[in-house]
């Protein structure tokens, strides 16, 4: 399900029972949100296990008892990470577990279980899905938050929702300042219209035209250490992706954010050995940009791999 049918559900007092928490990215600070919301719903204690730490039967011993019938909500983290043996016992395990305690945990993949209620992250928030998701805060606090994120989609169409959490943040202590806020930092902050995104696309989807009206827009946004540091990842993380899908291997981590068009289609579209000589180039940038040399060979590079 949603995470926003499950919020709902949460409100009208439905027990949750174990939970797979559903994401192709580790969104912390959703994360957080969602845990602090089931332990305040359910009165239990958050206890972290790791399996990979701690042996299988010490771990099952651990959640098939209860001290003077106390229960726990155990949080397994991400369970993608794990390895294939402890992966392998431990997905069996919680698909069969019925208590008495809750375990809730993180995997890129649903599980499909009577037992288990899989909850869908989004990858993306609009206004209109934020909306939902205001039972993660407090009750006290709605109000001003709504208020203060009805402006931030005024100048943006989506955000991340950790994009989201920094901002409210922001905006909950800014006060008489929120004007000066959200005229000089917010386009700091955030690029607007997720231009970070819409920008390394545009790059992998070789379209040279929408790529440079987007980097005539944004160039401006950071200093140029910033831009070696951002396409560097992009490029080194694209050609780690495109090796990983003609080895037919797990990308599930190290397609972290590289654009969703890339994942889906464009990748197929990509030179491993282009990519590689790209990262090598910014590479050499970056070090004689932090030795006192010039930044000017980075358009030629960025050009060079939206051309294909």
């Amino acid at each position: 399900m949603k995470l926003a049918q499950f919020l709902a559900r949460l409100h009208e007092g439905e027990k949750f029972g174990n939970v797979c928490l559903c994401s192709s990215e580790y969104q912390l600070l959703l994360i957080a949100k969602v845990l602090a919301l089931l332990q305040s719903s359910s009165g239990y204690k958050k206890v972290f296990l790791d399996p990979e730490v701690m042996s299988v039967s010490q771990a099952k011993a651990q959640l098939e008892m209860t001290f003077l019938g106390q229960q726990r909500l155990y949080w397994l983290g991400d369970i993608s990470a794990w390895s294939g043996k402890a992966l392998a016992q431990w997905s069996a395990y919680v698909a069969a577990y019925t208590g008495p305690h809750s375990i809730v945990w993180l995997s890129a993949q649903p599980i499909d279980n009577a037992t288990v209620r899989t909850v869908e992250f989004p990858r993306q928030i609009d206004h209109k899905t934020f909306k939902t998701l205001l039972p993660l805060w407090p009750e006290t606090e709605r109000e001003r938050i709504a208020a203060f994120v009805q402006r931030l989609f005024s100048q943006n169409t989506v955000l991340t929702f950790e994009q989201l959490v920094l901002l409210i943040e922001y905006g909950l202590v800014v006060g008489a300042g929120r004007d000066d806020f959200m005229r000089e930092w917010l386009p700091m902050l955030v690029p607007l219209q997720g231009s970070l995104f819409a920008l390394s696309g545009a790059l992998f989807s070789q379209d040279l035209k929408a790529f440079a009206l987007l980097w005539d827009t944004a160039k401006e946004q950071y200093p140029p250490q910033f831009w070696l540091a951002y396409f560097s990842e992009q490029v080194f993380r694209a050609y780690c992706f495109v090796q990983a899908k003609r080895e037919q291997s797990d990308t599930r981590k190290i397609s972290l954010k590289l654009p969703f068009s890339f994942i889906q289609r464009d990748w197929q579209l990509a030179k491993p050995l282009h990519l590689l000589t790209a990262h090598a180039q910014l590479c050499n940038l970056d070090w004689h940009l932090k030795n006192g040399g010039s930044d000017q060979l980075l358009d030629g590079v960025l050009f060079s791999i939206a051309a294909g």
